[in-house]
């Protein structure tokens, strides 16, 4: 056979490539999307969203998951595919600008599901750092995708599933950042100080020498260095570090309409339940910044239990593993065991573990 045959044979051989093959080789979605003998009339999906997303109602019932895809039938989808989604939501009818979301679905892939974690991110980027509800619009991508890896948006680039309006009540995490002598004056690794209001701010900081309170990670937001007086703040440039006279952790309360501050140190944190009777702590150990506390507790199987500062009932954190609240409800026994219980407040929201040792 001559070369001639050969390169045509190649060709040929590229020519009558299937569309599938291409998309194993490549992994992008086709834009017009043919599945040998799908019907795709047959997919029945509806919207189970609703017409309002409380976002801190659902965070206060540790209700992580807010449905936004319902699948009734898949039709016949062939063996070998699942489906996937993008939902895309946006503060304005045109969809523009959008937010895009990654879908996770139930294991018999008969809902999907958002974040309320997801929800908060898009509101947060298409209308900023708010307590005020808003109407969203949301409409989601489906896909097609086999064992191969191959992708196929359903419908084509401009058909849409799950079209709902909803109201969105946001549930920011306003947090002023500590930068200063214990963090190298780096406010992104600085502990940080949440707030619901965006006005009254309290939380725990390790504090070692001069720093500052700053509502941005860098000095690009408003910062707050030492007022005239014990206690007050002020927002210009040129104004004093504030400092403590002794290193270690504090709980720091800021209000900053008012620009004020107070600060109560913290010389222990620890466990305390119905295991114990309520009655002394289980004390904690830290790591060297202070962010990891831990305590080895055996739990009788019953009750509830916190953790607290000071063996004292002026600073507790409860409500969920989670997130654990300033002065929150109690939490309940992980069963009978030994667990080492971790705290973790290098972020917000903090958080806690129960691990079975």
């Amino acid at each position: 056979m001559n070369k001639i045959a050969i390169y045509a044979l190649l060709a040929a051989g590229i020519a009558f490539t299937s569309c599938d093959e291409v998309e194993d080789m490549t992994g992008k979605p086709q834009v017009n999307p043919e599945i040998p003998g799908y019907d795709i009339s047959k997919l029945q999906v509806s919207s189970p969203i609703g017409t309002s997303v409380d976002l801190p109602a659902l965070n206060a019932s540790s209700t992580k998951d807010v449905a936004v895809i319902g699948v009734t039938d898949v039709g016949n989808l062939p063996e070998g595919y699942h489906l996937t989604a993008t939902y895309i939501v946006a503060a304005n009818e045109e969809f523009s600008p959008s937010y895009p979301i990654e879908v996770a679905f139930s294991e018999d892939g008969t809902t999907g599901n958002v974040t309320t974690g997801q929800l908060e991110s898009a509101y947060e980027a298409l209308l900023g750092l708010n307590t005020t509800p808003a109407d969203f619009h949301g409409r989601a991508e489906l896909y097609a995708k086999n064992d191969k890896g191959s992708v196929i948006r359903l419908g084509g680039s401009d058909v849409y599933y799950a079209q709902s309006t909803f109201e969105l009540t946001p549930d920011p995490v306003f947090v002023l950042y500590t930068p200063g002598d214990s963090n190298g004056w780096n406010g992104a690794q600085s502990m940080q100080l949440p707030s619901t209001d965006g006005k009254n701010y309290s939380g725990l900081a390790y504090l070692t020498g001069s720093f500052k309170f700053t509502s941005a990670p860098g000095w690009d937001g408003t910062n707050y260095g030492a007022g005239t007086e014990a206690g007050t703040l002020s927002i210009d440039g040129s104004a004093d570090n504030l400092s403590v006279g002794e290193s270690g952790l504090y709980w720091v309360e800021v209000n900053t309409p008012a620009l004020t501050y107070n600060m109560t140190g913290i010389s222990s944190l620890g466990v305390i339940g119905n295991f114990n009777g309520w009655n002394g702590d289980a004390e904690m150990s830290h790591n060297d910044d202070y962010t990891i506390w831990t305590a080895d507790v055996t739990f009788d199987g019953t009750g509830e239990w916190k953790i607290r500062a000071n063996n004292d009932w002026a600073i507790s954190f409860g409500t969920s593993l989670e997130n654990m609240t300033y002065n929150g409800s109690n939490l309940p026994d992980p069963g009978v065991g030994t667990y080492t219980v971790t705290f973790d407040i290098s972020k917000v929201p903090y958080t806690a573990t129960c691990t079975p040792k």
